[in-house]
């Protein structure tokens, strides 16, 4: 028997560690111990070594060592977050940075390396659990009231809105126009140097259909030609799809709209098809909420982007 034991060990040995009875040291991945297979079921090694009591304290499974592996990436991907807010990247902040578009928009500067910070009426979204979403600096502000967040424009780059909305003309006005201006007024007070704002293509629809959602828009537009001239650029997108989140559930949009924007697209001479009067509009393909905030998040922090107008045809070349 104690040949037999000996034996067994200097196996072990040869397997890249000392052996289990001696104390052994498991083989070492890069986020730690890689787990092993031992008839002891510790999940540290590859010993084979049977009825030999590890030194590793209580057995533990193969999911348990993958739940501190997946915590160690975690903690890498934190530090490095916290690295990048500490870094001199650039700031930018999305006004409406935990709803549809605005938390596409964080997520792509997150991804071009950008020090981003979401302001809005309630803060980091419930439903928001994405890794990226944990190097987003969440606060709570209105975009009607300056004073929420004229200290978080200090030291701002860019700036982008995303604020809109729909209900009565009045509240789609209040909420399309004057916060849209409000926050174009603050930024450019606090010296921020470029600014985007997430408007709507022109429909030419008659006055009497949204006219606080459309006219609220394109107020704002104004507002933001007169502020940033070519450092001030909107966005004109038609419908957007992709996965919406409402109360908790996921709606992918994008299965039936994303199909539809390939066949528009395929039809000779669209873009000209989608100038004539009435049948126009209908022809305008829908354009995916990932094309919309890489769109948004480059022109924000690239003066290479011409100011004004950006339509439906050039968002969707950010692909």
């Amino acid at each position: 028997m104690l040949n037999h034991l000996r034996s067994a060990l200097s196996a072990c040995r040869g397997r890249g560690h000392r052996a289990c009875a001696s104390g052994a040291e498991p083989l070492r991945g890069a986020l730690g111990p890689a787990p092993h297979r031992c008839a002891g079921r510790c999940g540290q090694h590859r010993c084979g070594v049977v009825g030999v009591r590890h030194p590793h304290g209580p057995r533990r499974s193969f999911a348990a060592a993958a739940a501190d592996d997946e915590g160690s990436a975690d903690k890498m991907a934190d530090a490095a977050g916290e690295a990048q807010a500490d870094s001199g990247a650039p700031k930018m902040v999305v006004f409406g940075g935990n709803g549809f578009v605005g938390s596409r928009v964080c997520e792509q500067g997150v991804n071009m390396g950008l020090k981003v910070v979401s302001v809005s009426r309630s803060g980091r979204p419930g439903w928001l659990s994405a890794a990226w979403a944990g190097h987003v600096d969440w606060q709570k502000g209105d975009a009607l009231e300056p004073a929420s967040y004229s200290e978080i424009l200090k030291g701002a780059t860019a700036a982008v809105s995303c604020v809109g909305g729909f209900g009565t003309n009045e509240a789609m006005y209040r909420i399309c126009g004057r916060a849209n201006i409000s926050a174009i007024d603050a930024a450019a007070a606090a010296g921020v140097k470029r600014f985007v704002f997430i408007s709507v293509h022109d429909y030419k629809a008659p006055g009497f259909f949204l006219d606080g959602y459309f006219r609220g828009k394109l107020d704002a537009e104004k507002a933001l030609q007169e502020k940033f001239g070519d450092n001030g650029v909107s966005l004109r997108p038609s419908l957007i799809h992709g996965t919406r989140n409402v109360s908790g559930f996921d709606i992918p949009l994008g299965a039936f709209f994303g199909p539809v924007e390939k066949g528009l697209n395929l039809i000779p001479n669209i873009q000209q098809l989608t100038e004539l009067p009435v049948i126009g509009a209908a022809l305008l393909p829908p354009v995916s909420v990932d094309a919309v905030g890489k769109a948004a998040a480059t022109a924000a922090v690239d003066p290479s982007v011409p100011g004004g107008t950006m339509d439906v045809w050039a968002i969707a070349k950010y692909v």
